[in-house]
């Protein structure tokens, strides 16, 4: 007697497969604190999960953001070990944060990693000394005047106003005169091209769908 072979859908073929790689590649990973014995809340595949304060739990949990796993370490003594005794260790930022590879913004300190950074930073050391940031202290305080100004004229005539707009263009101004030493007081004047042309360069809707999947799953 032949024996005949039933045939399978093949929708019924991929399920268990994809069901296999889901656990494999979403829900497994999500469980290397519960290995490590690092408290933490319970972890959905692709969500952000930090709902527990670290009173809940102690001085360090993990949580996920997206699938990439995190540490939140809140006691002094254990930071200090991590950001100064063992400091050449933890350099890098998040590698995946490293999101923008276009130059000059690629370059900027934070976007770099390992020897890129050192170099970088030992470079832009000098221009943060105490001594350089007290010659930028009239230029900081000229605007920062300016703000109280502007403030205090809104609370003359009890106009509103958009407090991160205006606070955005103190910030403006502020960089544009330590920084690139010119005044463009965008205050007063926001249509300033220097004003408009910066805010063009970092003009990234951070609400986007794509950018939060992007943050979500990326790893």
């Amino acid at each position: 007697m032949a024996l005949e072979v039933l045939p399978i859908p093949l929708t019924w073929t991929l399920l268990p497969v994809l069901a296999v790689l889901f656990y494999l590649y979403a829900v497994r990973p999500l469980f290397i604190f519960r290995k490590m014995g690092v408290p933490g809340p319970t972890p959905l595949p692709g969500f952000y999960n930090n709902n527990i304060s670290v009173s809940d739990v102690g001085p360090v949990k993990g949580f996920f953001n997206g699938m990439t796993p995190a540490l939140v370490i809140s006691d002094a003594e254990m930071m200090k070990e991590i950001f100064v005794k063992q400091f050449h260790k933890f350099t890098n930022r998040q590698t995946d944060s490293q999101m923008i590879n276009v130059k000059p913004l690629s370059r900027m300190v934070f976007q770099l990693l390992d020897d890129d950074w050192k170099n970088v930073r030992t470079t832009l050391s000098p221009a943060f000394s105490s001594s350089k940031l007290r010659q930028m202290t009239g230029a900081m305080n000229s605007c920062a005047d300016q703000l109280v100004e502007n403030i205090s004229s809104f609370a003359t005539t009890k106009e509103s106003f958009d407090v991160r707009q205006l606070t955005g263009a103190f910030t403006m101004d502020v960089i544009a005169r330590t920084i690139f030493g010119t005044e463009i007081n965008s205050q007063r004047n926001p249509q300033d091209p220097f004003a408009i042309n910066a805010k063009k360069s970092s003009n990234i809707n951070f609400n986007s769908p794509l950018i939060w999947l992007y943050c979500e799953f990326h790893s």
